[in-house]
């Protein structure tokens, strides 16, 4: 996924180097990476690189610090210029979207419709979170809402009922009372459900 080509008779190192960081640096970026910033990681690669052997090796200094940059570690919004409300371009609202939803980055298709300018028409923003909540990846969001909302990783660690009183409580009753208010959420999501059943409801999850 990384070392998408290599040296050649044909390719220059430099210019392999170049493709490589390039692709890297947008997917960790999240956003096509401008020029300024893949030339300053490419003179990295020049700085180590001294033959083909030592290719990979070379690479390891400029990818470090792709790694290390706050365009990777922060999900950055706007030019820094802006004040007050400004519209997201689109792949600003792809890693908003994906964070919210899948809780990681953007995958080759909200990467596409962003790079086409398109995700932000509202038939296709539609179209991509009915796609992005019947993922799997979902699931992700769905436990970490109930979590934040209901507190239920407390349960068993520093809250639970009297085992004196409850000695049936054992492990499994406890993973499965985490397990269930998840389940239900995620059934009310994936169904488009009202939120209102979160209040007013005879369903459970077994």
């Amino acid at each position: 996924r990384v070392f998408i080509t290599q040296p050649s008779a044909e390719k220059p190192a430099v210019e392999a180097a170049t493709e490589i960081l390039s692709l890297f640096a947008s997917r960790a970026f999240r956003r096509p990476v401008v020029r300024a910033e893949l030339e300053a990681y490419v003179a990295l690669f020049e700085r180590e690189y001294t033959d083909v052997e030592t290719f990979k090796n070379a690479l390891r200094l400029p990818l470090t610090a792709i790694l290390v940059s706050p365009s990777f570690l922060f999900k950055v919004e706007g030019n820094g210029d802006e004040r007050g409300e400004y519209k997201l371009n689109d792949y600003q609202l792809a890693t908003r979207l994906s964070y919210f939803l899948w809780m990681t980055m953007p995958d080759q298709e909200l990467f596409e419709l962003a790079k086409n300018g398109v995700l932000s028409k509202p038939e296709v923003l539609r179209s991509q979170v009915k796609r992005m909540v019947l993922d799997p990846k979902s699931s992700a969001f769905t436990e970490n809402f109930i979590e934040q909302w209901l507190e239920i990783g407390a349960i068993g660690k520093t809250i639970g009922p009297d085992l004196k009183k409850y000695p049936e409580f054992d492990a499994e009753v406890q993973e499965s009372a985490i397990a269930e208010p998840v389940l239900y959420f995620d059934h009310l999501v994936r169904k488009n459900e009202s939120l209102m059943k979160l209040l007013h409801s005879n369903e459970s999850f077994l």
